[in-house]
């Protein structure tokens, strides 16, 4: 890169203005305290000594914490043993929530290997004795001193490895629902091993181990630590000597949060994370919990090869990685799910940034919030490369504890959701190898209820058949038909994108041909076959199956559908006598009252259109309705008959002599497509609009 393509804008980020200034051959360091540069001559111009002059704070603080980040390369050394030892962030966050709820197994970490053979038990159960020996965090409790947490280490602990018996493979996850258990963090043991063996007539020497730890002692490198480490000594091999245990990085770890290299870190995230934090709202199929409920499940599927090969080298383009790829097009879907366009999304780290931490089991998993801006104008190979820079980013700075910053953003306390993020993506790279040796073989089951630290976590692997995802989701919030359409939409980004990364994201297709024509076409097909009848026909119907029950009750009085039917059929007689026809528009002006539903029923029974008018309406608009409908005949109240000015019958409603004639049914009017009329406002100045309503039921 020549002189000429380097640009200092002297606004970008201090670690992209350095790199910059490096570009340029501009040499900077620190010498007692102070700023000191050495350039070829003719490169440092007065802008630039003007920029680097300006940003001379922010350059001191970059190169003391570049300084300082060379305790990552010294030793950790051993603490000097005592009674108790102070708690690391992420044991410290732990601690809280299991306080908060002391009966929670949200952070219970379980693993289940299927061994297949014949299984020593006197063996297995001398490994973990051996692996309690050799890492302090299996035999360490946590309590309060004072108002300090913290932890102690016990020189020995008990194991007891719990049985089971099963007669059948499938018995199994039930009882890992029931081995999954609260744990008290002030007693030994904060795990616990069960062997549970399968009694089937076709395998009699088929196991499953169970293994449950806390999540204060471990994380999922630590868990992968154990089981590969007990197929170790399982199989007779020596472990090399740990050169520190757990509080030894504590301590370590205590030191290098007060350096200016997290610092800095510090300062970062709290910029990337300023303003207003976007709560991720995904459509769900039951009401949110007042208190987030981690009861899950976890469902499995795959991208074949040949996507994972395209995706691969979509990835290769646009000089990212795989993870970059599917993770941008998690956020595409994530955006179409819920409509917005500012998502954050956890992802963990190792939290392994020192050599000498390798092998040791504990907590040391670290959480990044990554957020992102998928919006819908955004070509996708450019968020893709937008996304990429945010995660170098992110991942540069991961050493600043995710529970330090939850405190410094001094948040408001939700405790139907998880703080910062709802979601979260991660890249798997630690998995638990099929191992044979002594006469058995041992692979990993895939356990399928499994609890939810959040709303959503999408867990990748990927293998030489392709990539696999583990969905785990909460049920207390989704439904298993939700995320089912939820990872095919998932996939259907992927394919598309696969190959299509110069469309926008709002161009990105997430629905199958198959869904959509269900949608457009499907779900509309309301067409059914019924028995064409009439309103009246049924109300005749029901009056004969129950003609002593109630119908209508007006202001303490009641009225039976009998009655009613028999009064309507009378009213209905000296209508067709009075000349009504079918279709022909009656009107009807009463208030509610036993006599409008006769008036109703009656009109429907001579086959004529009703016309209902309010009492209130002025009387211009009462003619227009009149005038408009060629009505010809009113059923009225004789106290509103004043308000009718256009030259109509008129047929009292209270006079007995209208229900004079026979009182049963008329049978069916000549013409069946009878539409009763209702008129619809237009506004204050707007005349009435008429519709015309089928009564076909």
């Amino acid at each position: 890169m020549s002189n000429e393509e380097i640009k200092i804008s002297g606004i970008e980020p201090v670690e992209d203005f350095y790199k910059n200034l490096l570009n340029l051959h501009i040499k900077l360091w620190l010498d007692n305290g102070s700023l000191r540069y050495k350039a070829p001559k003719g490169v440092v111009t007065s802008d630039i000594l003007k920029k680097i002059a300006a940003r001379k704070d922010e350059l001191i603080s970059l190169l003391k914490a570049q300084e300082e980040k060379q305790i990552l390369f010294s030793p950790i050394t051993p603490v000097e043993e005592k009674e108790y030892y102070p708690l690391s962030a992420a044991q410290r966050r732990m601690f809280v929530l299991n306080q908060l709820d002391k009966e929670s197994t949200a952070y219970n970490t379980t693993l289940a290997l299927k061994i297949e053979g014949d299984l020593d038990e006197s063996r297995l159960t001398q490994v973990f004795e051996k692996l309690i020996q050799r890492h302090e965090s299996l035999r360490t409790t946590f309590e309060m001193v004072g108002d300090e947490p913290v932890q102690i280490i016990h020189k020995a602990a008990d194991f007891a490895m719990e049985h089971a018996e099963a007669v059948d493979e499938k018995e199994i996850e039930s009882i890992i629902k029931d081995f999954v258990r609260p744990y008290d963090l002030s007693r030994l043991p904060l795990f616990r091993v069960k062997l549970v063996k399968i009694n089937s007539a076709e395998n009699d020497s088929l196991h499953y181990l169970l293994v449950d730890i806390h999540h204060i002692i471990s994380d999922g490198v630590s868990a992968a630590i154990i089981i590969k480490e007990m197929n170790a000594l399982y199989a007779g091999q020596e472990l090399p000597e740990l050169k520190i245990q757990y509080r030894d990085y504590c301590a370590w770890h205590e030191k290098l949060l007060s350096s200016d290299f997290i610092k800095a870190q510090k300062s970062f995230w709290k910029k990337e994370l300023s303003g207003e934090l976007p709560v991720l709202d995904l459509p769900g199929d039951y009401p949110r919990p007042l208190k987030f409920n981690p009861e899950g499940k976890s469902v499995h599927f795959q991208a074949g090869r040949e996507l994972a090969d395209r995706l691969t080298g979509l990835a290769r383009e646009n000089k990212v990685t795989l993870y970059t790829v599917l993770l941008s097009a998690y956020y595409v879907l994530l955006s179409k799910y819920s409509g917005q366009s500012d998502i954050i999304v956890g992802t963990p780290v190792a939290g392994r940034i020192h050599e000498d931490t390798n092998g040791i089991v504990g907590i040391f998993l670290n959480t990044l919030a990554l957020r992102n801006y998928p919006e819908p104008e955004k070509v996708f190979a450019d968020f893709l490369k937008e996304v990429g820079n945010n995660c170098i980013r992110a991942f540069d700075n991961q050493d600043y504890p995710f529970d330090s910053l939850v405190e410094d953003l001094n948040l408001k306390r939700d405790t139907a959701r998880n703080p910062v993020f709802s979601t979260m993506f991660v890249m798997q790279n630690m998995n638990v190898p099929e191992v044979k040796g002594r006469g058995i073989k041992t692979s990993r089951y895939d356990i399928k209820n499994k609890m939810a630290q959040v709303d959503i976590t999408v867990n990748v692997t990927e293998n030489k058949d392709g990539i696999d995802f583990e969905v785990n989701y909460c049920t207390h919030l989704f439904s298993s038909g939700t995320i089912k359409r939820f990872i095919n939409h998932y996939l259907n980004i992927l394919k598309f994108v696969a190959d299509n990364s110069k469309a926008k994201l709002s161009q990105i297709e997430m629905m199958s041909e198959e869904e959509k024509a269900q949608i457009i076409f499907g779900f509309n097909d309301t067409k059914r076959d019924y028995d064409i009848t009439t309103l009246h026909a049924l109300f005749e119907k029901q009056a004969a199956a129950t003609p002593d029950k109630i119908a209508i009750v007006v202001g303490g009085r009641e009225l039976s559908y009998g009655e009613l039917n028999k009064r309507a059929n009378m009213l209905a007689r000296t209508l067709i006598k009075k000349g009504v026809r079918p279709d022909d528009v009656v009107g009807i002006l009463v208030d509610p009252s036993f006599e409008m539903a006769i008036a109703i029923l009656a009109i429907l029974k001579a086959g004529g259109a009703y016309l209902p008018i309010n009492t209130s309406f002025p009387e211009e608009r009462i003619e227009f309705m009149l005038n408009d409908s060629a009505c010809q005949l009113v059923l009225a109240d004789p106290k509103y008959v004043s308000k009718i000015k256009k030259k109509v019958d008129i047929i009292d409603l209270y006079d007995k002599e209208n229900y004079a004639s026979d009182s049963a049914n008329l049978g069916k009017p000549a013409n069946r497509i009878i539409l009763p009329m209702l008129y619809t406002l237009q506004g204050q100045l707007a005349p009435p609009k008429a519709l015309w309503l089928n009564i076909r039921a």
